[in-house]
């Protein structure tokens, strides 16, 4: 049901926990590409801890009201406050529609929201993710399908996760394939990037690379002193061979998975010189995005490092541990550039640097056009919605 005057209800649900750079990013663009087209709408957001801001710019700002600690979610299984239920089940009911904005759909958790939603009659959507999983086991494939049925819309934001999908034969859900969110984020000025940059120790320093490092999920403790092993020798060609200064980036700032404890493993490994920094600070979304673009060759783990790097043309070399960065950088046509995390090996790693490092100027001239294509595909999300709630009505 729509307000008394007209305006849409919209329930964001699987919003993921705070210091998240690249969730951070997600949400923001959600937000604000959905104020955008709908500019009176009413927007309500389910978030999985105390700490989550859903964080907009400009005239966005406190346009979303937040529902905290409400139901499982993508990222906190476990929390669940019965305290919160009326406020969440008024606004299930209120809601026009419910969208899922997390980067993955298709685990149990992230299709409880969904589930709650489809038992109350809402209309559900899926805002540009990638399946978590391939429904490889029997029982994964029939839950997902007898929820994923009942949606109405998935936009899915790479052609991997679509093959996926098919395994499960849907029907009556509208899919498209579109493009993450995040690649619509702006970033601030000129000037504030130079100013972060002086305080880091980087000024005007050339040539300049970014590294994310991030331990990759599920990794055992050998892949995993593989992968810092490879990551430090790599760093140290960067150095002694290209004289490039290295910014280690972090993107993740969530206990446990602290992205700076990573960086700091790497620098401490190399030892101590004047040609690494590492960030430590935490910066926004559109602040690291504005960094990044600084850089002359960027190496990324986490998803939304290598694609806040790729959105600014910066040639980029992507260690992926999920299928969504294979897929993002195929439809980018840059599958040449991807290295698997579970086993890095440093000569593969230094020889497509080397590679890459040869062609940046030509890579970053596809890029401009390839991006331009993916930003339009990525403003498709909040289009699709819209034309969602107009049938709706």
């Amino acid at each position: 049901m729509s307000d008394v005057d007209g305006r849409a209800r919209i329930l964001l649900v699987n919003m993921y926990q705070h210091d998240d750079t690249g969730d951070a990013a997600r949400q923001l663009c959600i937000v604000e590409s959905l104020l955008s087209r709908m500019p009176d709408a009413k927007l309500t957001a389910v978030v999985p801890d105390r700490a989550t801001q859903v964080s907009v710019q400009g005239m966005s700002q406190g346009r979303v009201r937040v529902i905290r600690e409400a139901l499982p979610s993508a990222s906190l299984p476990i929390c669940f406050n019965p305290l919160r239920i009326p406020a969440l089940i008024s606004a299930y009911l209120t809601a026009d529609v419910v969208i899922s904005t997390g980067g993955h759909f298709g685990q149990v958790s992230s299709l409880f929201p969904l589930l709650l939603g489809i038992m109350l009659g809402k209309r559900i959507a899926i805002c540009s993710a990638s399946t978590g999983l391939p429904f490889r086991k029997r029982w994964h494939a029939f839950l997902a399908k007898q929820i994923l049925e009942k949606t109405t819309l998935i936009l899915l934001r790479e052609e991997i996760s679509r093959r996926h999908l098919e395994i499960l034969r849907l029907t009556k859900p509208q899919i498209h394939l579109t493009a993450d969110p995040a690649f619509l984020l702006r970033s601030p000025d000129k000037l504030r990037i130079d100013e972060i940059l002086l305080e880091e120790g980087v000024g005007d320093a050339k040539p300049l690379i970014g590294i994310n490092v991030s331990r990759p999920p599920n990794s055992n403790q050998d892949t995993y002193k593989q992968y810092i092993g490879a990551m430090t020798k790599l760093t140290t060609y960067l150095t002694e061979e290209l004289g490039a200064m290295v910014v280690l980036v972090p993107f993740c700032l969530v206990r446990g998975h602290d992205d700076r404890l990573e960086s700091a493993r790497v620098k401490r490994l190399i030892g101590d010189t004047q040609r690494i920094k590492a960030v430590t600070r935490e910066l926004s979304p559109a602040e690291l995005q504005g960094i990044l673009g600084r850089m002359d060759l960027f190496v990324g783990t986490r998803a939304h490092a290598n694609i806040f790097a790729l959105s600014m043309g910066v040639p980029t070399l992507a260690l992926s541990y999920h299928h969504k960065m294979d897929g993002i950088m195929e439809d980018l046509g840059m599958s040449e550039w991807v290295c698997g995390c579970a086993a890095a090996d440093a000569s593969e790693l230094i020889a497509k640097v080397k590679s890459l490092w040869t062609l940046k100027e030509h890579i970053r001239a596809q890029l401009r056009e390839r991006v331009s294509l993916m930003t339009e595909k990525a403003a498709l999300n909040a289009k699709l919605i819209e034309a969602l709630l107009v049938t709706a009505g």
